[in-house]
C-alpha cells in the first residue's frame, strides 16, 4: 500500500483521524496515511497540507 505524508494545519490543537487508526494528530504534525485518505484530507486545504516527512505512522504501515 502506498502512503502519503499529510500535515494537519487546522484550527484545533489536535484532531483524531479514525480512518487511519490515529488517535491524535497534533497541529503542525505530519503523518503518513494511505493515498486515498490523503486525497480526501488534502481536499480540505484549511485543515491539511502536503507533508514532507513522517513523525507518526498509520497502524500496520
Amino acid at each position: 500500500m502506498s502512503t502519503t505524508p499529510v500535515k494537519y494545519v487546522g484550527p484545533f490543537d489536535a484532531v483524531e483521524v479514525p480512518a487511519a487508526n490515529l488517535l491524535e494528530v497534533k497541529n503542525g504534525e505530519t503523518v503518513e496515511v494511505d493515498a486515498d485518505l490523503a486525497k480526501s484530507l488534502l481536499d480540505q486545504p484549511d485543515n491539511w497540507r502536503p507533508g514532507k516527512k513522517s513523525t507518526n505512522q498509520t497502524e500496520g504501515a
